[in-house]
């Protein structure tokens, strides 16, 4: 296909991609951009594992000037578009070794409260590349720049212990789509049902779900995302808080530069 206006589309009635050439705009060109051609590659692997997808077709043809991504009015088209941006990054990363994107922060969805989360395609593939993280008790939630959290830690902070949560690699969250003869529902594709589901078949457990609800609302702070994620440290008698002033090594004063009379 060519044109200046459209865009790339996978078609869930047909399992047809229809990639536009964009000679007016080679670095978009979607002839040659790998990245499109596996995003909605992805598309079409999601819609075969979905029950009703000819949703997502009805709402594409009747939002075609508003498009499918950022804030949208249904969870499912989010969820599969979030989808498959995220599987796209996940297909780069094992194919071709690409880096996966930086741990996201709690405003990488864009969202302006947690209940918008789920109706955003960012807030989708932020929860992916969350839920993917291997050790993601050790990632650093009270330091980030813009999108992206930016150190990861030895320990917990010192004011906690026994920090646990689940994580769900890419295979697992395939499985998720891929139930055999009960595919899943678009009306499945929200927050609550993606959980419960994935607490269903014992991929995650149940507590998770209010740990990485701390961890993508923007309301909320990294104290909130250790609280969901960790035990408080309980102080025994002759014990003491590190964290607190009064334990911390005394300062010794400034060097005064003023020579001696």
């Amino acid at each position: 296909m060519k044109g200046s206006g459209r865009v790339s589309y996978a078609n869930p009635l047909n399992d047809v991609i229809y990639l536009v050439r964009r000679r007016d705009n080679p670095a978009n060109d979607a002839g040659r951009n790998v990245d499109t051609m596996i995003h909605e590659l992805m598309h079409i692997w999601a819609y075969q594992h979905s029950v009703k997808e000819n949703r997502m077709a009805s709402y594409l043809l009747g939002h075609l000037r508003r498009g499918t991504h950022g804030l949208v009015e249904r969870t499912h088209v989010a969820f599969h578009e979030g989808f498959a941006e995220w599987a796209k990054d996940r297909v780069m990363h094992d194919a071709f070794g690409r880096n996966l994107p930086p741990v996201p922060s709690r405003r990488a969805s864009g969202a302006a409260s947690f209940s918008e989360v789920e109706f955003r395609d960012e807030g989708w593939v932020a929860l992916f590349r969350l839920l993917d993280e291997p050790v993601l008790k050790n990632v650093d939630f009270s330091r980030e720049s813009g999108n992206r959290l930016l150190d990861r830690l030895d320990r917990p902070p010192l004011k906690y212990r026994n920090c646990r949560v689940d994580s769900l690699p890419f295979p697992r969250l395939l499985k998720i789509l891929e139930r055999g003869d009960t595919d899943i529902k678009a009306s499945q594709m929200n927050w609550d049902d993606f959980f419960r589901e994935a607490v269903r078949r014992k991929f995650l457990h149940q507590r998770n779900m209010a740990i990485y609800r701390a961890m993508l609302d923007p309301a909320k702070t990294a104290t909130d995302v250790y609280a969901a994620m960790c035990d408080p440290l309980v102080l025994e008698r002759g014990q003491f808080d590190p964290d607190s002033p009064i334990h911390k090594a005394p300062t010794r004063p400034p060097i005064s530069a003023k020579p001696l009379k």
